[in-house]
């Protein structure tokens, strides 16, 4: 067992090389296309808006429910990330793209928003 800091522990199955041709048997193959297909699933299409607002700005960007091998939740909290868009928060003019570092679980893609200076006039 191999511990991976606050993600748990690992258990690793050894092997040794064999000196014959490896076979793969269907049911293997089976399963390696069912991990294959589980990586694809936990791509754009369970995403989630989630924002932060510092210093005047929103970033915000749609977190997949696994970045890597790091839950949602996990990098919601150590981000400090807020659920909805920048929008929503009423930052709604664009300032660019910024990526962010996420430690071991890879880098997040966030788009910047300013609140508008326009004033509303009501009459």
């Amino acid at each position: 067992d191999q511990k991976a800091g606050p993600c748990g522990t690992l258990h690793f199955k050894k092997y040794k090389k064999s000196s014959a041709p490896a076979m793969v048997s269907g049911a293997q193959w089976s399963e390696i296309a069912g991990l294959a297909n589980l990586e694809v699933s936990l791509g754009a299409d369970d995403c989630a808006p989630y924002h932060r607002i510092q210093d005047g700005e929103c970033a915000d960007a749609c977190l997949p429910s696994f970045l890597s091998f790091c839950p949602r939740k996990l990098i919601v909290s150590k981000g400090s990330l807020q659920a909805g868009t920048c929008a929503e928060a009423q930052y709604t003019v664009a300032d660019g793209d910024t990526d962010q570092k996420a430690g071991p679980c890879g880098t997040l893609h966030f788009k910047k928003y300013k609140k508008s200076s326009a004033l509303a006039t009501v009459s």
